[in-house]
């Protein structure tokens, strides 16, 4: 894996960073995020202090990932369910979409007269 150099600006401070080429879009995301929540808690609230707003975004951030990380995982079971029962939906759109385009050679599927 090849590190890249860049540099990250949270809150008007420049932090120099070493990564990973893969990671440097998710790093991006999560600096525009932080930025734009700062902000919102600078304008929702006229704090000045760039500690006060760091500590809320952070606070805001970790309840996120907290919450997130508490949430039920559907069982592998459910997961191959929902695997099955969105396989014929497909096929069956792409039989619909084949049977509009080809109308003389499917004969087996209804379509109704006002679509002609």
């Amino acid at each position: 894996m090849e590190t890249v150099s860049i540099k990250v600006n949270i809150a008007g401070r420049l932090y120099p960073l070493s990564v990973g080429e893969s990671e440097v879009a998710d790093l991006r995301q999560a600096e525009t995020a932080l930025e734009e929540s700062i902000q919102l808690f600078q304008k929702n609230y006229a704090v000045k202090d760039k500690q006060d707003l760091l500590a809320m975004t952070a606070l805001q951030f970790s309840a996120k990932a907290h919450k997130l990380s508490h949430q039920p995982k559907p069982e592998p079971i459910v997961e191959k369910v929902i695997e099955r029962v969105e396989v014929p939906v497909e096929v069956r759109v792409d039989c619909s979409l084949s049977c509009l385009i080809w109308k003389p050679v499917w004969t087996n599927c209804y379509i109704p007269n006002s679509m002609f």
